[in-house]
C-alpha cells in the first residue's frame, strides 16, 4: 500500500488549487496548452468582419525575444550589454483601398516565481493604428522590457481583439498553459489572488526601444 507524505499530498493540493482558479469553470471551456482560439465578433457587419483578417500571433520562442537595439549618439556614456525585450506581434491582412483606424487590445499573462512563491501578472495595452493601407502582412507590435519580464516571470498566454469602426470584429488568443477560452474576460482569472494586474508595462512600438527601428515597417501610432 502506498502512503502519501503529507509535503507530497500539499504539493498536490496546491496544484488542484492552481488549475480550479486558473482554468475557467467547465472541463469544455478550457484550452489545453498550445490551444488557439479565433472567433469573429457579434455586432459588426460581415463587410467590416471581412475587412481584417489575422494571420498569426508570435510571441514565443526566439522570434519574441529580441535584443535592445544599439544607437550610436554623443550623448552615449559607457558600454551596457543590451538587455532582451519580450516582442509580441499580431500579422494581419486588410481589406479596403484605406483603413482610417483599427484599434487593438493587447493581453498577456505571465508566471513566474516572486518572493518564493508562485505568481501571475497581467497586463493589457490599448493601441490605435492609422491610415492602414491595403496590404498583407501588416505588424502589429506591443513590448515588455527585460526587467518586467525578469522580475514577473515570462509570459503564458497571449490574447488580442480587433476593434474596426468602433466594434471588435476578430478576436484571437495563444496559451501554453490551460486556461478558459476567453481568459483575458474571466473572473476566475484576472481576479484571482494569484494575478496581479499591472498597468503600464506593456509598452507599444513608439515607447520602447524599438521607436526607430524599420519605421516604414508599421502603421502609424495615434496618441
Amino acid at each position: 500500500m502506498c502512503v502519501m507524505s503529507k509535503w507530497n499530498l500539499s504539493q498536490h493540493v496546491i496544484i488542484a488549487l492552481l488549475s480550479v482558479l486558473l482554468t475557467g469553470h467547465a472541463l469544455g471551456q478550457r484550452q489545453a496548452p498550445g490551444a488557439r482560439l479565433r472567433a469573429a465578433a457579434g455586432g459588426a457587419t460581415a463587410a467590416d468582419r471581412d475587412a481584417v483578417r489575422l494571420r498569426k500571433l508570435v510571441w514565443q520562442g526566439t522570434a519574441a525575444k529580441i535584443k535592445t537595439p544599439e544607437y550610436r549618439t554623443t550623448a552615449s556614456k559607457g558600454v551596457t550589454t543590451p538587455g532582451q525585450w519580450w516582442q509580441f506581434t499580431v500579422e494581419y491582412d486588410t481589406k479596403p483601398e484605406w483603413t482610417d483606424a483599427l484599434t487593438f487590445q493587447f493581453y498577456v499573462l505571465a508566471y513566474g516565481v516572486i518572493d518564493g512563491k508562485k505568481a501571475y501578472a497581467f497586463y493589457n495595452k490599448r493601441v490605435v493604428f492609422a491610415e492602414i493601407k491595403e496590404g498583407r502582412r501588416h505588424r502589429a507590435t506591443v513590448f515588455l522590457r527585460p526587467n518586467t519580464v525578469e522580475r514577473y516571470g515570462a509570459p503564458v498566454a497571449f490574447a488580442v481583439e480587433v476593434y474596426y469602426k468602433g466594434q471588435m470584429i476578430v478576436q484571437e488568443t495563444e496559451v501554453a498553459t490551460k486556461l478558459s477560452k476567453t481568459w483575458w474576460k474571466d473572473a476566475a482569472v484576472i481576479d484571482s489572488a494569484l494575478v496581479t494586474k499591472r498597468e503600464g508595462y506593456l509598452l507599444n512600438r513608439a515607447e520602447s526601444a524599438f521607436a526607430y527601428v524599420d519605421v516604414d515597417a508599421y502603421e502609424t501610432i495615434k496618441p
